[in-house]
């Protein structure tokens, strides 16, 4: 589009802009590209090509999938310190790049709390908001007993000792960044939920989603700890770790 920011492609088929400020945000393509434009915001730690699980039941459906990376993810620039609602901007950029006017939005998990912070934001622009199994608030002790033992443990320790907490994400970051053998990985299953460990346990479905567990560690373990961190606050109205540190 006139006056838009020009769209670079990525060799490995994602695409971004660079917005103001010297921002790169990027996203990648899913479904029927002639269909009904949904955003979809991925999990944590994620990234775009998450996305590709929806890409045959979009083409049935006639849905365009347009997937961002968070930034710090992928291909889009880290923005330290910062809060869930400085992403609705930057999808506003993607979708003016791309002449989307309206659209819906989708997120899931870690990315449910971005979903609604889209749609509070960009009002009319957005059609309708499907938030699933978002991360919920934390004001109670209730919600942080339901969350998988993993969840549970680094909310512990961040509590106590956030610099512990990124010292054992920057590990696991970079463990991550070599997909381990396939009986390795099937133990490492076993810790996760019933329907999680029958749904990654067939090794199609695994490898299609590992990609974007990769594409989450990228950039670093500071990336994904700025993101958690998000998520560690009490509420969703909190202010981001920038402002408690003042």
């Amino acid at each position: 589009m006139q006056g838009q920011p020009p769209i670079t492609h990525h060799p490995d088929g994602s695409l971004s802009i660079t917005t103001t400020f010297n921002r790169r945000i990027a996203w990648r393509e899913y479904g029927d590209p002639h269909g009904q434009p949904v955003l979809f915001l991925h999990g944590w730690p994620g990234s775009s090509s998450q996305g590709i699980c929806l890409d045959q039941p979009a083409r049935e459906r006639h849905l365009r999938i347009i997937a961002l990376d968070r930034p710090g993810f992928g291909h889009s620039s880290r923005i330290p310190d910062r809060s869930f609602l400085d992403l609705p901007p930057l999808a506003a950029s993607v979708m003016d790049a791309l002449g989307v006017d309206r659209f819906f939005v989708f997120g899931v998990s870690g990315g449910g709390p971005y979903s609604l912070a889209t749609a509070a934001t960009l009002g009319q622009r957005v059609l309708a908001v499907l938030d699933c199994c978002g991360a919920p608030p934390l004001d109670d002790l209730a919600d942080r007993r339901a969350l998988l033992p993993a969840y549970r443990f680094m909310l512990a320790i961040n509590d106590v000792a956030p610099w512990l907490l990124r010292a054992i994400i920057a590990v696991v970051v970079n463990l991550a960044k070599f997909q381990l053998p396939w009986p390795v990985m099937k133990l490492i299953l076993r810790t996760v939920p019933p329907r999680d460990r029958d749904a990654l346990s067939n090794r199609a479905r695994f490898d299609e989603f590992f990609p974007s567990f990769h594409g989450a560690m990228l950039s670093g373990s500071e990336s994904v700890f700025d993101d958690g961190q998000l998520y560690s606050c009490l509420l969703y109205t909190s202010p981001s770790p920038r402002d408690r540190q003042k």
